[in-house]
């Protein structure tokens, strides 16, 4: 798994795979638990659900990046 950067990540770049998959795998689900909550929202008041999304991707995006990068710096040989 790699970031949507477009920069392939090689096996031989990462010591540990499946701790680096897991990471990423994580840093995901944290990214993605904004639009479930924005959703859940949603159902009761859309225009708060609105915010939720919008702040939390303007403010998740670049923390995406941010985390990646130490993920990559962890991991890499």
């Amino acid at each position: 798994m790699w970031f949507w950067s477009g920069r392939e990540v090689r096996e031989t770049e990462i010591a540990d795979i499946p701790a680096y998959n897991k990471a990423n795998g994580l840093m995901w689900t944290a990214f993605s638990a904004v639009f479930w909550a924005g959703a859940v929202l949603g159902l009761f008041q859309l225009d708060i659900a609105g915010i939720v999304v919008a702040v939390g991707t303007i403010v998740g995006i670049p923390l995406l990046f941010l985390t990646y990068k130490r993920i990559y710096s962890k991991y890499k040989r």
